[in-house]
């Protein structure tokens, strides 16, 4: 006869008080939350887009005549041909590393099965971001090119401005398909060499036993908003005077870190340095509240093509796991994912497809042994007068 365990309600979640983490107090919603992307739109994602409409269409009203047509053919100085010639290498290895990442999110229903190959491709992919992208190439993408691009249309556009460098004019081509078909986190989470490194220094302050500092969901959301009104200020700034947007553009960090390894003076250095100390505390600190570039490119993130994050019935309702497990805050207490801060590291679609780690998958799983499930103690925690299930905060 089987030893049956008594059967445990789950409880509805919502935000607690403190450190971020979830409680059983208030949270309801009704029916099972849609999966389809629709119009999930956001005050700050109309503003912000709104305004970026606005300070485009005031310089091309103003400054739309002075723009070159002849310019904007590929004729005239030819010199970038030399520079893709002699690079050819650098080319060749930056297009299979994009064919690659290609190939992981069309087939991401394959590897998200596959949670160690998955787990050391990403890592893999990380350091290779880091190395040779970033500190080898000096390829890493920076706000400045879009102001840049920007100020171009406004003073005489030319192609071959751009084509002198062959690395950063192919990952800015891929980075605006990337964002078109799946939204900012095929850049920034994979990448990106100034986000690569945040998260791998997390990982190992991880493994470390650092204690994780996890702001409350609310404060969260709102200093998430720190990026985009810097982007659209320096934005202003740049249609004026592109020298001051430069000087302000100083708050990335990339150029201190990726360009110059460090040799340059101490200010510099120091913010570079609190920047991936903080990182250390709070994943991907700098990426969530300050980045001008994530800024840009989650902005049209909203009309992305592909929606092909999974989510269940009870996730946010009755489970928290992946939302305790998303080292950037990006899936809510009701348990949808905020496109704008996701970084499509795929860590909550290994959860969705594990039976040994997703609640309801090892309920069904237990329950077709003929036992009812109930996770272990060290799962769950008190929330009023009932236990709610709580995933770790460091799933791989």
């Amino acid at each position: 006869m089987v030893n049956r365990r008594p059967h445990v309600r789950f409880t509805t979640p919502s935000v607690r008080k403190g450190r971020g983490k979830l409680s059983t107090a208030g949270c309801k919603r009704a029916g099972p939350r849609r999966t389809t992307r629709g119009l999930r739109l956001s005050l700050r994602t109309i503003v912000a887009t709104a305004g970026l409409v606005l300070a485009v269409a005031y310089a091309w009203a103003g400054y739309g005549g002075r723009i070159d047509p002849t310019g904007m053919s590929l004729g005239g100085e030819q010199s970038w041909v030399e520079t893709w010639k002699s690079g050819k290498l650098d080319v060749a290895i930056l297009t299979l590393s994009l064919v690659l990442l290609l190939s992981i999110f069309f087939c991401q229903n394959w590897f998200v099965r596959r949670r160690t190959q998955l787990t050391w491709l990403r890592t893999g992919f990380l350091l290779f971001s880091i190395g040779w992208l970033g500190l080898y190439a000096k390829a890493q993408l920076s706000a400045v090119h879009v102001f840049t691009f920007t100020h171009a249309l406004t003073t005489g556009f030319s192609w071959v401005f751009f084509l002198e460098e062959p690395l950063i004019f192919i990952l800015w081509s891929a980075t605006v398909v990337l964002v078109l078909l799946w939204g900012r986190g095929a850049y920034c989470g994979w990448l990106c060499p100034f986000g690569a490194a945040q998260e791998l220094l997390n990982r190992a302050a991880r493994r470390i036993g650092i204690r994780q500092i996890s702001p409350p969901y609310g404060w969260h959301e709102r200093l998430s908003g720190l990026k985009y009104v810097l982007f659209l200020g320096i934005l202003g700034v740049s249609l004026g005077n592109m020298v001051l947007a430069e000087q302000l553009l100083e708050v990335e960090p990339f150029k201190t870190v990726v360009l110059l390894r460090f040799v340059r003076e101490w200010p510099f250095v120091l913010f570079a340095a609190v920047l991936l100390g903080a990182s250390l505390f709070i994943g991907r600190f700098y990426c969530r509240y300050l980045c001008v570039l994530g800024a840009a490119l989650a902005i049209p993130t909203r009309s992305r093509m592909f929606d092909w994050q999974r989510r269940r019935k009870q996730c946010g309702r009755e489970c928290q796991l992946c939302a305790e497990s998303c080292t950037v805050e990006a899936i809510d207490p009701l348990g949808a994912i905020n496109a704008n801060e996701c970084i499509d590291c795929l860590r909550c679609q290994l959860n969705y497809w594990d039976d040994h780690v997703c609640p309801p998958l090892i309920r069904r799983r237990e329950q077709k042994q003929g036992r009812l499930f109930q996770p272990p103690l060290s799962q769950w925690q008190k929330g009023g007068n009932q236990p709610m299930l709580r995933g770790p905060s460091d799933v791989d």
